[in-house]
């Protein structure tokens, strides 16, 4: 149905681009929304995952301490260190914080430390500092 002209464009016709490209940016701001959504929740389980990574090292140095002050037994830190272990081989990755190309750099760079002292547990960095730890722990256990 045509109602009318305007300089030689029918007005039906500059209604459905007008609905058209409403449609269009309704689609682009629904798939950036999702995008966001999608990032949104990504961020949060890598803040999650770096959260129970920090409060498992917590319960690790807490151990430790407490068995150096003879208050603690080579047992419980024996078991964060193993529970520790299995949650790195879960969630294996870059470092918190630190980009997947640095933690590789990192990762190459503590392979030396990590072979002399126990067998490889986890990855990169975390590996390198949790075989220092046991090397700390038995050198005051022995």
């Amino acid at each position: 149905m045509v109602y009318g002209t305007r300089a030689g464009i029918v007005i039906e016709e500059v209604e459905m681009a007008v609905l058209h490209k409403a449609k269009s940016t309704a689609e682009r701001a629904r798939a950036q929304a999702g995008h966001g959504l999608q990032t949104s929740r990504a961020r949060l389980e890598q803040t999650q995952a770096r959260l129970q990574h920090f409060r498992m090292v917590h319960r690790l140095g807490a151990a430790y301490y407490a068995e150096h002050r003879g208050e603690g037994d080579r047992e419980t830190v024996a078991r964060v260190l193993a529970d520790l272990d299995s949650y790195e081989q879960a969630h294996a990755g870059p470092a918190p914080g630190q980009p997947a190309a640095s933690a590789s750099a990192s990762a190459s760079a503590s392979a030396s430390a990590t072979q002399r002292s126990a067998p490889s547990r986890g990855c990169g960095w975390k590996a390198a500092w949790k075989s220092a730890l046991a090397e700390v722990c038995l050198a005051t256990v022995a």
